[in-house]
């Protein structure tokens, strides 16, 4: 008897270091690597996302940029080939027609007349070979002051073969006001110079158009000299009409390689930009479109603060359920350990009361032989030494015996329904990946006085039992339901709450059946199994005042019929 314990107690023993400590230490160690790391690819996937959409951002602010300024191009070709056309007819009226006095009034009224149909041009006007002006929309206010040291004056004196000259933006010395000259030569008869006429193209009007565009804060749109000069912009900088800019990267770089595109930089703000530019054909003049870097990616912005928040959403809902697993998962090793504690009781319960049930066999012939010794006439003090001694011998054995019996249970109020509901994730657990647990629960099924932890090991030593017999996977059904029963069937009459735990598993041979109730009867011992799990959930119903009944066929599976019967207030 002694061995039989010590070899129960080493079983219970390798069983909990193979199955209970060192996978739960390994689930939990990898559980939480498994938890970094998930969060680890959640995080570097929000990353690239949010990578590829600032560079998708990029992409569409230097296209939208690029496709402005190619659009204000358009524009701006339109009004200088325009005023250029208005140029033209005048130089051929001037070359071909009669020689005109200074201030012809009817050549003046033309001028006006083409200024009018023309909202960009301030003033047309005509500048003799002395560099004078002879004609001019300002007459009488024309000033009489010498424009031969103009530019575009100078260069149609000193190149006779010079078409339309585009001049750097200047200052008018009549309306003091700035105006991009575009001047074309005039020839005599004789093709010596004979003057030119000019356009001047006023700044503001392209102020106008670029102010129509409803540009953010920080966008500007301007138009340059070909030689880095500016000549307008919006918002307005009119302190830096007139100034180069050969220094900016798209004079010093971009614009020599092509005469449309678009690049980041820094805007004349100091701020991150990114800059459309193109060149107008014919024409010595670049628009640009520089698009504020902070405003085109506030969409960006916007997704990165909702990703960010979805992701530490994320990130706190798997670090939720990884604490939730892993209480789980305590909450299943507790579970465990109490099924094992019950064995181990129910051992002891076994043993202790084979031996009190021996020892009272022997008890029994020691007090038969007193009686004889009695009877014969020994000596009273031998006498009573015997009857001492079995006196001590019955006070063991009933003390031994009280504790076999002894099993304290705290029985409570609960609905089987609600306690198999909060075993679900421990029975899915135990069960394994390859097993489908499915349930279907009664409704109003009511309340049982049981003992809850009691209850708890009874259907995970039910639910274990089934897995063991189903290694390639299959299917465990539990399911509830309230039956009446009748006199008779070693059942007490009343209303009792059905729980029923089918598998599909290997099932049991009738000679395995008729042993699946005795003490330390196991079809597990290489697994360290003791023989005591069903008969301790029997031990369970019967101090409940349940029954269990088990009905298998081999090959098909198992059916456990567990009836506990209901309270008598707030019951089934």
């Amino acid at each position: 008897m002694r061995e039989r314990i010590r070899s129960s107690i080493r079983s219970w023993a390798k069983w909990r270091a193979r199955h209970l400590l060192n996978p739960l230490a390994f689930l939990y160690r990898h559980g939480r690597t498994a938890t970094i790391l998930l969060i680890a690819v959640i995080l570097a996937m929000a990353g690239v996302f949010l990578y590829q959409a600032r560079r998708g951002e990029i992409a569409n602010a230097r296209a939208t940029a690029a496709n402005l300024a190619q659009l204000l191009k358009e524009q701006t070709q339109a009004v200088f080939l325009t005023s250029d056309l208005t140029l033209r007819s005048l130089k051929a009226r001037l070359e071909n027609g009669p020689p005109l006095p200074p201030d012809d009034p009817d050549f003046r009224v033309l001028l006006r007349e083409l200024t009018a149909e023309l909202p960009y041009v301030r003033a047309l006007f005509v500048i003799g070979p002395d560099g004078f002006i002879i004609h001019d929309t300002d007459y009488p206010t024309t000033p009489h002051v010498s424009l031969a040291d103009r530019p575009y004056f100078r260069i149609h004196t000193d190149d006779p073969h010079q078409g339309v000259y585009v001049g750097q933006p200047l200052l008018s010395r009549s309306v003091d006001r700035w105006f991009v000259p575009l001047a074309r030569r005039v020839n005599r008869r004789d093709g010596t110079f004979g003057g030119i006429v000019v356009a001047a193209i006023e700044p503001r009007f392209f102020e106008e158009i670029y102010r129509r565009l409803s540009l953010s804060e920080h966008d500007a749109v301007g138009l340059f000299h070909r030689d880095a000069t500016l000549i307008a912009r919006m918002p307005a900088l009119p302190d830096l009409y007139g100034v180069k800019w050969t220094t900016r990267q798209m004079f010093a770089e971009h614009l020599l390689r092509s005469p449309t595109g678009a690049f980041s930089a820094t805007s004349f703000a100091e701020r991150a930009a990114t800059i459309g530019y193109a060149a107008v054909e014919g024409f010595p003049l670049v628009v640009t479109a520089a698009l504020d870097e902070h405003a085109a990616l506030a969409s960006w912005r916007r997704t990165a603060w909702a990703v960010g928040f979805s992701v530490l959403c994320i990130a706190l809902l798997i670090m939720l359920l990884a604490v939730t697993l892993h209480r789980r998962r305590l909450e299943l090793e507790l579970s465990q350990q109490r099924v094992l504690m019950a064995h181990r009781l129910e051992t002891v319960g076994q043993m202790a009361g084979g031996v009190a049930h021996d020892f009272n066999n022997v008890l029994a012939v020691v007090s038969a032989s007193v009686e004889l010794i009695r009877k014969r006439g020994p000596t009273p003090p031998l006498l009573a030494g015997i009857e001492q001694a079995v006196e001590r011998g019955k006070g063991l054995t009933t003390g031994l015996l009280d504790y076999a019996r002894r099993q304290e249970y705290d029985r409570r109020m609960e609905s089987p329904t609600e306690l198999l509901k909060s075993l679900n994730f421990i029975v899915r657990q135990l069960a394994g990946k390859n097993i489908d647990v499915q349930t279907y629960y009664a409704d109003g099924l009511g309340n049982c006085l049981i003992d809850r932890s009691r209850f708890d090991a009874s259907i995970l030593n039910i639910v274990a039992n089934a897995a063991h017999a189903m290694p390639n996977g299959g299917k465990i059904t539990i399911s509830t339901d309230r039956i009446t029963m009748g006199p008779g069937d070693d059942f007490s009459p009343g209303d009792y709450a059905h729980i029923q735990i089918a598998d599909t598993g290997i099932g049991m041979s009738e000679e395995t059946l008729t042993q699946a109730f005795e003490p330390f009867f196991t079809t597990k011992a290489d697994e360290g199994g003791t023989g005591l799990g069903l008969p301790q959930v029997r031990a369970f119903m019967r101090e409940m005042g349940g029954r269990i009944r088990i009905d298998s066929t081999p090959g098909t599976g198992t059916r456990v019929d567990l009836f506990l019967p209901c309270a008598a207030k707030g019951g089934c």
